[in-house]
């Protein structure tokens, strides 16, 4: 009698040409949940945390120039509602920078960047994965050269 054998799961990342394979990057991760309590402005929010503490949280590689419309774009994406929050350490009491996913796992700064809302800057070393900065780098190149959003040729 033969073992039922099912064939290995291969997981493939995006951009392999360009970005690094996140799989080999070593770092130490923090994680905290909770729910949106209040969007501050284009790239910050306050979170809720499981633990009823409430956290300001930066979304990495979110800067200027933003949309006008940009927190109001933010708002409608996370207002409310549960997020997760990757980051390596408090910026300062309370307050935390990182990658912010929802609860499908669609990381928020990546759809800012790809709609245009706002200009990429680069992060702080070890704030998030070099992978995803170079996603964050990707979805502003392509805002660009579709033109939308703070890139909309005038």
């Amino acid at each position: 009698m033969g073992c039922a054998h099912s064939p290995a799961a291969t997981t493939t990342f995006e951009h392999p040409d360009e970005c690094p394979n996140p799989v080999t990057e070593s770092m130490s991760w923090h994680l905290v949940q909770g729910s949106v309590v209040e969007v501050i402005g284009a790239r910050t929010f306050r979170l809720r945390a499981d633990s009823g503490e409430v956290l300001t949280v930066a979304l990495a590689n979110i800067g200027e120039p933003a949309d006008s419309d940009a927190t109001a774009m933010l708002k409608r994406m996370i207002d409310g509602k549960r997020m997760s929050v990757m980051f390596n350490k408090p910026d300062r009491q309370g307050e935390i920078t990182g990658q912010v996913n929802d609860q499908e796992g669609r990381d928020i700064a990546r759809q800012l960047l790809r709609a245009g809302a706002a200009a990429f800057v680069a992060a702080p070393a070890y704030t998030l994965s070099d992978y995803s900065e170079c996603l964050h780098r990707i979805a502003e190149r392509e805002a660009k050269a579709e033109g939308v959003g703070v890139w909309r040729r005038r």
